[in-house]
């Protein structure tokens, strides 16, 4: 069931609306999590039971860890309750690639392809289901409720592409929150600029974009129209999702966080990162970047932190890499050079929303990093030298 389809608009929306209006104060949340759940469950029943799993799990270890006054003992409840969540992301997304690896590497059937469908939305609600535990280990505000827990982790507007809530960043709104016909009116309004981005924008540039991928481009201006298409339907479909969950969360009395905000109007390679999925890039920094020790313990470990972070934030982008690289190839105008290019590029851009100092790089043109060619070894050191390290 997605945002734009015919079903959520004319049938799921207007339905859950007229039961939350109707609904008394305290049973709100109760009325927006089997929503969620039936929202969630229309996509694969098998995939909700995974997430109420998830959300038992971190809702336990949560309140483990806040009763809990030994730190060793809190280390390990934390790293157990990391384990658990990381260990149903590895398996979902992994599984397919591990074993056929393995196979492949054996010459023989060793581990069993299970083909596994991987479940909507599973990176946002273990990202969010960890956040909660550290926080709670670092002494962050404790769930008042079974209910507002498992609401605030499968609350439909979110869970399909973010943004990245924090536990602290909705826990007032879950005990208490105000409606009004301004709120509504600016949540309706916000969920038609979304509705406008996926739909008109991104869905249009895809039926440009696509054809480019799939069959080749006929020329370089083809190529290049098609990469521009992608750009532009990139954007349409994060940022026009995001605007619509945060649209949703309105009409709810709910107020999520910012997620995009006009990256492409960027002048620097940190201003654009600090605009695209801002969510993501903070939950990065805070919980893995700093949590790694970020860049107290000199410049080997920063670097090292640096690279592990940029690794994992980068992952997500290899899908987006692997299409792009395949038309560029096509015509054979992108070489080694450029891709290891691009990959620095992307490193810095990162590196530079992670580091707590502004490095002089930023202050170049978007453009000027993005085509300037060639890159040498010598190239490389200079790149780490941007880091301001």
């Amino acid at each position: 069931m997605l945002f734009h389809s015919e079903i959520f608009l004319l049938w799921f929306l207007p339905i859950t609306l007229g039961l939350y209006s109707l609904c008394p104060i305290g049973w709100r949340n109760v009325l927006l999590l089997i929503a969620s759940y039936v929202f969630y469950a229309w996509w694969d029943m098998p995939s909700l039971l995974l997430m109420i799993a998830a959300t038992v799990a971190n809702y336990i270890a949560g309140a483990l860890l806040c009763r809990e006054s030994s730190k060793r003992r809190r280390h390990l409840l934390l790293t157990a309750a990391i384990a658990f969540d990381l260990a149903i992301l590895c398996f979902f997304k992994y599984e397919r690639m591990l074993s056929g690896t393995a196979n492949i590497l054996a010459g023989r059937t060793v581990l069993p392809v299970l083909n596994i469908v991987l479940p909507i939305g599973i990176s946002f609600y273990l990202f969010e289901g960890m956040s909660y535990c550290i926080d709670c280990a670092r002494g962050g505000p404790q769930s008042r409720s079974f209910t507002d827990f498992a609401c605030y982790l499968s609350l439909f507007p979110h869970v399909l592409a973010g943004p990245i809530i924090r536990f602290d960043q909705l826990a007032g709104q879950l005990s208490s929150r105000e409606h009004s016909f301004e709120k509504a009116a600016e949540g309706a309004y916000r969920f038609l600029v979304g509705l406008i981005k996926k739909v008109l924008i991104a869905d249009a540039m895809a039926a440009i974009a696509d054809p480019v991928f799939h069959t080749g481009p006929s020329s370089f201006l083809h190529a290049w129209i098609g990469l521009i298409a992608y750009t532009l339907q990139i954007y349409g479909d994060f940022s026009g999702y995001s605007d619509m969950a945060i649209g949703l969360g309105l009409l709810f009395g709910l107020r999520f966080p910012e997620n995009f905000s006009t990256p492409y109007l960027s002048r620097s390679i940190g201003e654009f990162w600090r605009r695209w999925h801002s969510t993501l890039s903070s939950w990065f920094r805070d919980y893995v970047y700093i949590g790694l020790g970020g860049n107290r313990n000199g410049t080997a470990a920063t670097l090292r932190n640096l690279f592990i972070t940029m690794l994992l934030v980068l992952h997500p982008l290899s899908l987006i890499g692997y299409r792009l690289g395949n038309t560029l190839r096509a015509f054979s105008f992108v070489n080694f050079q450029w891709i290891l290019q691009s990959f620095l590029f992307r490193f810095r851009s990162h590196a530079a929303t992670f580091r707590s100092r502004n490095s002089t790089e930023e202050t170049r043109p978007l453009m000027h990093c993005l085509l300037r060619t060639p890159i040498s070894i010598s190239a490389i050191f200079s790149q780490l030298a941007c880091l301001g390290v």
